[in-house]
């Protein structure tokens, strides 16, 4: 990943060029700024950029993009492009969504305190004919800091207050204020005009906001640990607005250098938490617990030179061991008289998931060069192998075929940075 010219400390993403221009115009009378046109050097999509101040006096340096058509795909596409680019102190998505009006009314903030999708699954039939949607549920929780700190976060009220509704029938309006709501959001591959929520409330209690691209933000996310994120939508067209200046006040007190610092090197824990990251990530991969375990095996390409990063590794993904969710091989599993290089051929045969712990060592390995990351790099493009490269140290990484996989932590962030002695 190459080192982006540009820094920003928030990037705000909207599913609709509605959504941005709400934003953008609320920001630029709230702060008195105006928004340039900027365009991405490596992708050449057209994004606004400006600086504003936090309540501190500290500049912000704010990217705001849209997508060039809705769902979640397209979110999927396009954020991975803006966080390969550059990588922010906070990722925000605002905008409109629909709202269970036993719940919520018109107007309503929802922030949501976790994602999901809920029309993943199978669909089957019961004994009198009738469908049944058997749910398979990943979701996406919030910052617990993040959280804890939204609970008694009130700088949006103000703001807000004078809002004008616009004119509806009295029965859609039980109370005049505006209302935040800190509840799940669901996300589907649909716009839905009926009332989906009796459906979507079954696999997650307290959902009372559908849209279709936060789900997928918070899966993009959950590659990206150290990048707290936040949605925040207004029920109905009209609060769009409503959605931006919560979202515009949250930034400017939020995001400061006591609170927010951003990623300026990895401590002990922080390096615990990314081989971490790397067991959320294959957890969320095998969500399908009948497929063969040859399917469920999980390849450790590594330098005998890094084997205390093995180590480390593999205490951190015994618990998906013991759940019986992975398979996980390394060169120690070879026993003694084993032919040990079609052993690791037929491990990286069934290898679903590879890791690599990438390092100067591991670069330097003609076994790895020449054996295991060609094989691994056919698999991954065929689309039989995950790779999720860990940089344990400095090196070259950005001069490989695993240039192109996205990273669990930063190449210029590497574990051994955080001078970790016992992660």
């Amino acid at each position: 990943m190459e080192k982006p010219t540009q820094q920003y400390d928030v990037c705000i993403v909207c599913a609709l060029p509605e959504e941005a221009k709400a934003f953008l115009r609320i920001v630029e009378e709230q702060c008195h700024v105006t928004f340039a046109e900027r365009s991405s050097p490596r992708y050449q999509y057209t994004f606004r950029a400006a600086t504003i101040p936090n309540h501190k006096d500290e500049p912000l340096e704010l990217h705001l993009s849209w997508l060039p058509s809705y769902g979640p795909q397209q979110m999927i596409r396009h954020l991975w492009r803006v966080l390969e680019e550059y990588q922010p102190r906070l990722v925000l998505m605002t905008g409109i969504c629909a709202g269970d009006a036993q719940q919520v009314q018109l107007g309503d903030l929802v922030v949501a305190e976790r994602v999901f999708t809920y029309d993943n699954g199978k669909f089957t039939r019961d004994e009198q004919g009738r469908t049944v949607h058997q749910h398979d549920t990943t979701t996406y929780q919030l910052n617990a800091n993040l959280l804890q700190y939204l609970g008694l976060f009130d700088a949006w009220e103000s703001l807000v207050v004078g809002l004008v509704r616009p004119s509806l029938p009295s029965h859609q309006f039980s109370r005049s204020q505006v209302r935040r709501h800190i509840k799940p959001m669901a996300s589907g591959s649909a716009v839905r005009a009926d009332r989906p929520f009796e459906e979507v409330q079954v696999p997650v209690r307290g959902t009372v906001a559908i849209d279709m691209e936060s789900a997928a933000l918070g899966m993009v996310m959950s590659d990206h640990p150290f990048i707290p994120w936040l949605v925040v939508k207004g029920v109905c067209d009209f609060a769009a607005r409503a959605s931006a200046l919560y979202a515009l006040s949250f930034i400017r007190t939020y995001v400061t250098k006591e609170l927010l610092s951003g990623p300026s090197g990895l401590t002990q824990e922080n390096a615990a938490n990314l081989l971490d990251v790397s067991a959320n990530t294959i957890r969320n991969s095998e969500t399908d617990k009948r497929v063969p375990p040859a399917q469920q095996k999980v390849f450790i390409s590594y330098s005998h030179k890094d084997a205390k990063w093995l180590e480390r590794l593999r205490v951190h993904l015994t618990p998906l061991e013991r759940e019986g969710i992975i398979d996980l091989w390394d060169d120690t599993k070879i026993v003694a008289g084993a032919r040990w290089k079609e052993a690791i051929s037929e491990a990286l045969e069934a290898a679903k998931v590879a890791i690599t712990l990438v390092s100067a060592d591991f670069l330097a390995s003609d076994f790895i060069a020449k054996h295991e990351l060609p094989k691994l790099l056919s698999r991954a493009a065929d689309g039989g192998t995950v790779i999720l490269p860990i940089i344990i140290s400095p090196c070259l990484f950005n001069e490989t075929g695993l240039k192109i996989f996205q990273t669990v932590n930063p190449p210029d962030k590497p574990l051994s940075a955080g001078l970790v002695n016992d992660c």
